[in-house]
């Protein structure tokens, strides 16, 4: 799990960091990574839409940019990415709601305030998240299954990549496809790619949005055409339909 921590003062941005490692260290099930952005770093991401957070906690005030601002670039790029405001003014309470938000946490309340807002934002991904859930002897996987780049056999074993870390589980792709849901295609006899991730395509392979590529083998290439306008055609008819609701 991604949580990006976003303040224009290290020394808050950092202490914050601290207080949320802290806090889930107490909770050994959850596997998270703390990142640490100032405002024009985030503003980068957004731009590029390489912004791939599963929450981030958000400073308002900033010289550089509004948290409002970039909180409303968030709702659009990542909706599901539960937003939580820290900072010092009160007088900001009215303002975010221009936002789609979960918690507004001022920061002399913060070590009170900031673990139930952290518990909120879990819980809001537990329930709204897909997963892909794997039980072992020795281990317990509990994947996102929008975190997933693509998934690659390795002899008896496969490599799942992801935004967070690579695993390596003893399922095979014919085991795990079931799965994984409409949202990924087996596009060659070694590779399962998430078509979220994807920015360009040809026929011999998908270019995904962090750079990586993923090959199209030579009898996948028609079902990988096919699949993968289909599913480009999907959101431009989802984005029609929003259009008309605004």
């Amino acid at each position: 799990m991604n949580i990006y921590i976003c303040d224009n003062n290290l020394l808050h941005m950092q202490y914050t960091s601290q207080c949320i490692a802290h806090y889930l260290k107490q909770k050994p099930s959850i596997d998270f990574h703390c990142v640490e952005l100032l405002p024009e770093k985030l503003d980068e991401l957004l731009s590029k839409r390489t912004f791939s957070a599963d929450m981030i906690v958000l400073d308002i005030q900033m010289q550089w940019k509004n948290g409002i601002q970039l909180a409303e670039q968030i709702n659009d790029i990542s909706p599901r990415c539960p937003v939580i405001f820290l900072t010092a003014y009160i007088d900001y309470a009215t303002m975010v709601y221009e936002t789609k938000h979960i918690y507004f946490v001022l920061k002399s309340q913060m070590e009170e305030m900031l673990p139930k807002a952290i518990d909120k934002a879990l819980g809001i991904l537990n329930a709204e998240e897909p997963c892909l859930s794997l039980t072992f002897p020795s281990l317990n996987i509990r994947i996102p299954l929008s975190k997933i780049f693509y998934l690659e056999k390795n002899q008896h074993h496969t490599l799942i990549r992801t935004e967070i870390k690579d695993f390596m589980v003893p399922k095979s792709l014919r085991e795990l496809s079931p799965l994984l849901g409409d949202g990924f295609l087996r596009c060659h006899g070694s590779y399962i790619v998430n078509l979220y991730h994807i920015s360009q395509y040809s026929s011999t392979q998908f270019i995904l949005n962090n750079g990586m590529t993923v090959p199209i083998g030579r009898t996948f290439q028609s079902i990988s055409r096919s699949t993968y306008w289909d599913y480009l055609s999907s959101l431009l008819s989802l984005d029609g339909k929003e259009d008309e609701c605004r």
